[in-house]
């Protein structure tokens, strides 16, 4: 599945550019350090746990979870699109695990593909994992990485190319090649008469939760406005240069994003979740 979704990105891309939200997972690529402070140090002193307030950074009881080392435990996984608050996003943030509730639906356009269809049903998963950081000057670095698998049914009608019946496996090659996927493998389908269920699978580093394989970029500017971050110079693609993220920071501290950019891939939906460093 994943790679037939590749192989639309491909084309996609090689004639105006690609990145859609599909779902993902989020964990950790490094361990946060704890809210609340520096830990203590010794026990019975002014730093002991549960001493003096210069410890933990929240008083007396400033050593709690957080002094012995620990993080704040995340919020649940949620599969909801996040209900956005807004919130000051600045800061360096670590990805948390939100149970594969990143997923993508819906509809494919393969139009730019060269096939002979313009459509194709398209779902998959995206897992992220690594560090966002949004800087006070309005900049941005995105040293997460981001792993898709998508799927993609083509119909008997997309095999004919200018009046030339293909073959399922050679259109896995041309897709693979056109949108810079890791890999694309389209197999004989089993679900639709005549056609073809393509795999595609793609690992980059930046544009978080968009697939776009070689075109992501790491670094840009951004702007926090009207409960949205945007972001800009993500893609060399045309159309998707900037990319949105409904967003909210809850009493605990943790950011949580959706992205809301449309793309060839179809919808994504589900929140991915952060732990300020």
């Amino acid at each position: 599945m994943h790679e037939h979704r590749f192989l639309t990105a491909a084309l996609r891309w090689g004639s105006f550019g690609l990145a859609l939200p599909l779902a993902a997972c989020w964990d950790y690529s490094a361990d946060p350090v704890g809210v609340g402070g520096t830990p203590p140090t010794s026990v019975g002193g002014s730093d002991a746990v549960g001493g003096g307030a210069t410890a933990g950074g929240a008083g007396g009881s400033g050593g709690g979870d957080v002094g012995s080392g620990g993080r704040v435990d995340p919020p649940p996984p949620s599969c909801d699109n996040v209900s956005a608050c807004g919130g000051d996003p600045v800061g360096t943030w670590f990805a948390q695990d939100t149970g594969s509730c990143i997923l993508v639906s819906g509809v494919a356009d393969v139009s730019a593909l060269g096939i002979g269809c313009s459509e194709a049903p398209i779902e998959g998963t995206i897992t992220v994992s690594g560090n966002w950081t949004l800087g006070a000057d309005g900049t941005f670095g995105d040293n997460a990485t981001t792993t898709a698998e998508l799927t993609m049914e083509l119909e008997e009608v997309c095999l004919d190319i200018s009046g030339t019946v293909s073959q399922c496996d050679r259109i896995g090659l041309v897709m693979a090649g056109a949108a810079g996927l890791d890999s694309v493998v389209c197999t004989n389908s089993t679900i639709t008469t005549g056609g073809c269920t393509c795999l595609g699978t793609v690992e980059q580093q930046g544009a978080s939760a968009y697939p776009m394989g070689f075109n992501a970029r790491t670094s840009g500017t951004y702007i926090a406005a009207d409960n949205t971050i945007t972001v800009t110079g993500t893609s060399a693609r045309p159309g998707l240069a900037n990319l949105a993220y409904s967003y909210c920071i809850d009493e605990g501290g943790f950011l949580h994003v959706t992205p809301t950019t449309p793309t060839i891939f179809g919808t994504v939906t589900g929140t991915v979740v952060f732990q300020r460093q």
